[in-house]
C-alpha cells in the first residue's frame, strides 16, 4: 500500500512526527556539509544536560532517568567523538565533571542558526501567519500531552521503547523490504501500516 503523504492521508500527530523527521534530516544534511556530520539525534540527549552546565556522570544519570552504567556508555561516546571532555570539579576534584568541548558548542550553535534558516525558508514559501499557526498548534499539543515541563527542564527524552503486545508497538517493530540495491529499505511498523517508514536507528543533530 503506498501512502501519499498530505493531509488528507495523515493525521495530525503521524503529520508532526514526519515533519519533524523530515526537517532533522535537513538540518543533519546541511550540518555534514559544516563538518559536523559525526552528530547524531540521540547526542542531544546528553547535551542539551551538560550545555545547561557541567555535571557528574551521577547528576546526569539522574537527570536522563537511566543508570549510571548508562549515561557512561554514552560520554564515552561522546568522549571517544570529541564533543565532550571530563575536568575535576572545583570544590572537590575527585569529582569529575563532564563539560561540552568547542566542537560540540560549535555544533550546537550551528544547528540552531541552521533551524531559525528553515523556519525562514517555511516562512518564505507559506507566509508568516500559517507559519505562526503551525507553531502555535504544535506548542498547545505539547503543553495538552504534558511535554512543556521536559522542554522547560532540559529533560528532553526520546519515547522509551516499545514491543509487540504493549499499549503501543515501538517503531523496532517493523517490516522492511528494499526495492534496491541502491535505496534504503523502506519500513512499515506492523502495528501502524498506513505509516511510510520507520525512523533510522540513531537519528541525528543535536537538539538543545
Amino acid at each position: 500500500m503506498v501512502v501519499h503523504p498530505s493531509a488528507d492521508t495523515l493525521d495530525l500527530s503521524l503529520t508532526a512526527l514526519f515533519a519533524g523527521w523530515a526537517m532533522t534530516d535537513e538540518v543533519q544534511r546541511r550540518l555534514a556539509g559544516q563538518g559536523f556530520g559525526e552528530l547524531r539525534f540521540n547526542d542531544g540527549v546528553v547535551i542539551q544536560h551538560v550545555l545547561a552546565a557541567p555535571l557528574s556522570i551521577t547528576a546526569l544519570a539522574e537527570r536522563m532517568g537511566v543508570t549510571q552504567q548508562a549515561a557512561s556508555k554514552a560520554v564515552a561516546d561522546l568522549e571517544r567523538r570529541g564533543l565532550v571532555r571530563r575536568e575535576p570539579g572545583a570544590a572537590d576534584a575527585r569529582t569529575k565533571l563532564l563539560h561540552l568541548t568547542e566542537h560540540a558548542l560549535a555544533a550546537v550553535e550551528a544547528t540552531r542558526v541552521l533551524r531559525r534558516e528553515l523556519q525562514e525558508e517555511l516562512i518564505a514559501e507559506h507566509g508568516t501567519e500559517r507559519v505562526d499557526d503551525a507553531r502555535a498548534l504544535l506548542a498547545a499539543v505539547i503543553g495538552r500531552f504534558g511535554g512543556g515541563d521536559a522542554i522547560r527542564a532540559r529533560r528532553v527524552r526520546p519515547p522509551p521503547p516499545r514491543t509487540a503486545g504493549s499499549s503501543s508497538t515501538a517503531w523496532k517493530t517493523c517490516s522492511c523490504t528494499r526495492t534496491s540495491t541502491r535505496r534504503k529499505p523502506r519500513c512499515t511498523p506492523i502495528s501502524s501500516p498506513t505509516a511510510p517508514a520507520c525512523p533510522p536507528a540513531a537519528r541525528r543533530s543535536p537538539t538543545p
